[in-house]
């Protein structure tokens, strides 16, 4: 049990550690396939009884899963962003203007901090990747937080080299590629 997860951390948090930046979309797509093609199976299964039908349905159904799961990603990182925009403008507002933010001062606050995350987010995900192969793989192989520290400046650094020897830059991805 215990063995066999500290398995899995390890691994997983190596891959994280070296393409991370990369196989983000794949680790979001893939339970949205897996969720909607189970859905599209059982629904063929009662329609017919032939296999290639079921087979087709799995494909849609997960293809419509995995796009919807993508989608969803990208809203949620808008709404993470303009969230922390609001909090923004809500904390800075009275300390600039005296008073309390209007309506339009929030939904400003809202609209660039979602941007911004947006934005961000081909700067970020080297650096979140690496954070949680950093510690996937600490706890994986039971290494101290110093450790874990090494391993994650070391997994940017890896990410960045990766990302160059095939001729990309993991730092520099844009939003609309995510």
């Amino acid at each position: 049990g215990i063995i066999s997860l500290r398995v899995v951390y390890t691994v997983c948090g190596a891959i994280l550690l070296l393409a991370g930046w990369r196989l983000h979309r794949v680790i979001v797509a893939l339970p949205g396939f897996a969720v909607a093609g189970s859905l599209g199976a059982i629904a063929a299964s009662y329609a017919s009884d032939n296999p290639t039908v079921v087979v087709l349905a799995v494909l849609m159904a997960g293809g419509l899963g995995a796009w919807l799961a993508l989608t969803l990603f990208r809203l949620a990182i808008f709404a993470s962003g303009a969230l922390a925009g609001i909090l923004v403008a809500d904390s800075l507002w009275p300390v600039v203007a005296g008073s309390s933010p209007p309506i339009w001062g929030i939904l400003g606050g809202a609209l660039a901090g979602g941007l911004l995350i947006l934005a961000l987010m081909g700067v970020w995900l080297p650096v979140l990747s690496s954070a949680l192969g950093a510690v996937l793989l600490g706890a994986g192989l039971d290494l101290s937080f110093g450790w874990m520290l090494g391993l994650f400046g070391l997994g940017i650094l890896v990410q960045f080299g990766v990302a160059r020897s095939v001729g990309e830059n993991a730092f520099s991805q844009r939003a609309a590629n995510q």
